[in-house]
């Protein structure tokens, strides 16, 4: 049975709030249910007075590619639909990847949306994911021995620094995508990697057939990821309780965890130093488990190292997470008076309208601070100092920002 209006806004109502009118971004593919979502985001975003825009990645990986997203613009065109092309260029250095080539699309693709989004203020970017690849996902992160967040699987909702992006099919069963696109007499592309069996998801696939007459279906998952999910959110709110009480957060952008946090269940202090990192280090992932607990014995040892895109050094009254300078590489191009997001750490705002950067101190920068600038940083620690950002034209420091930061990791949970 295909999805109506009606079925649809529900969907979307229960992952408010969008702005009125709303603004969505949409990424399609061509496919039945990336398209299926194009159609009703697109009735959906109307009928409130906002848009609906499709963005289709181009890859560039097969012959081919180039003429389908033509297509799928056409199409979409044709229903009075935005739609935008961002196309995969790759340079001498960033060459078409010959191994884990899903993996490596799959950031592409993200990192593309993303920038697509932050460019045009877009604040929700919803994907066509649905029941079947909950189960795929579930199937191949306990293939793997994930621990409970990974098993928790695919979330209808991730926090990024452009804003959410958004899954509103993740119950339906992708039999009603293609009812939908039938319906509204749509044609669609089949992608031929999804029949690949070098690609572990497509060999889960053609297992699911098996697994249904086992009792394992898209149904049941549901109530297990029910469960998971509860268990999850209690585990986030008892950490972000003892983060409260053994943690800091300060201004500059860094943590301090205190000696006494490892005084608990060596379970707990993983969690806490897991998520400080994931805030501190701006990972949409978590370090892997067995770097977690290299770093734990090295921690207990009174050793400092790096991890995660953070230098983590021991000091007397705990442990200082601080962001690594060799991992900040963002320089923020300034071309007018805004605000911009850095790192993933701060906003800075910028009056300032010749054209100019943001880009981190460093060691360079503190070779030029003098007067007000030097006074104004003699408080912060060297170590951190450099990893915070700064107004530059070319190779001159023009800047500093009164800092102000805010956690905006999806992984730090609670007011910490």
């Amino acid at each position: 049975m295909f999805i109506s209006s009606n079925e649809f806004n529900q969907f979307m109502a229960a992952l408010a709030p969008f702005e009125s009118p709303p603004v969505i971004a949409v990424a399609t593919s061509g496919g039945p249910d990336s398209l299926a979502l194009a159609l009703l985001s697109h009735e959906w975003a109307t009928k409130q007075g906002g848009k609906a825009i499709a963005v289709t990645i181009d890859h560039q990986l097969r012959e081919g590619s180039t003429a389908e997203a033509y297509q799928v613009k056409a199409w979409l065109n044709a229903r009075e639909m935005e739609h935008h092309t961002l196309t995969w260029i790759r340079t001498e250095e960033n060459k078409a990847p010959q191994t884990a080539i899903q993996a490596a699309a799959r950031e592409a693709r993200y990192h593309l949306l993303g920038q697509w989004c932050k460019n045009q203020g877009v604040k929700h970017l919803l994907t066509a994911h649905h029941a079947q690849d909950q189960l795929e996902t579930f199937m191949i992160r306990l293939a793997k021995g994930s621990g409970l967040r990974g098993l928790t699987s695919i979330q209808e909702v991730v926090t990024t620094d452009f804003g959410r992006i958004v899954r509103p099919l993740l119950t339906v069963d992708p039999n009603r995508l293609k009812a939908t696109l039938e319906e509204a007499n749509q044609p669609f592309l089949l992608d031929p990697s999804n029949r690949n069996e070098n690609f572990t998801r497509v060999r889960w696939r053609q297992l699911l057939p098996s697994l249904a007459q086992e009792g394992i279906t898209t149904h049941t998952l549901q109530e297990t990821l029910g469960r998971l999910n509860h268990a999850q959110r209690l585990i986030d709110q008892h950490i972000a309780g003892l983060l409260r009480q053994h943690a800091m957060l300060s201004p500059y952008g860094y943590a301090v965890l205190k000696q006494e946090a490892l005084e608990g269940s060596p379970e707990a202090f993983e969690e806490m130093l897991k998520r400080l990192l994931a805030t501190i280090g701006t990972r949409l992932y978590p370090a892997r488990r067995q770097a977690l607990h290299q770093a734990m014995d090295r921690m207990a040892s009174g050793h400092s190292l790096t991890l995660g895109g953070c230098q983590i050094l021991c000091k007397p009254e705990g442990w200082w997470i601080v962001r690594e300078l060799a991992a900040v590489k963002e320089d923020v191009p300034v071309q007018q008076s805004g605000t911009y997001l850095w790192d993933n750490r701060f906003t800075v705002s910028v009056s300032q309208k010749a054209a100019c950067r943001i880009a981190a101190l460093g060691e360079a920068g503190i070779l030029q601070l003098e007067g007000s600038f030097k006074q104004q940083t003699k408080t912060i620690p060297s170590v951190v100092l450099k990893t915070l950002p700064a107004l530059w034209q070319e190779e001159a420091l023009l800047d500093l920002p009164s800092f102000a930061f805010t956690p905006r990791h999806p992984l730090m949970t609670g007011d910490v």
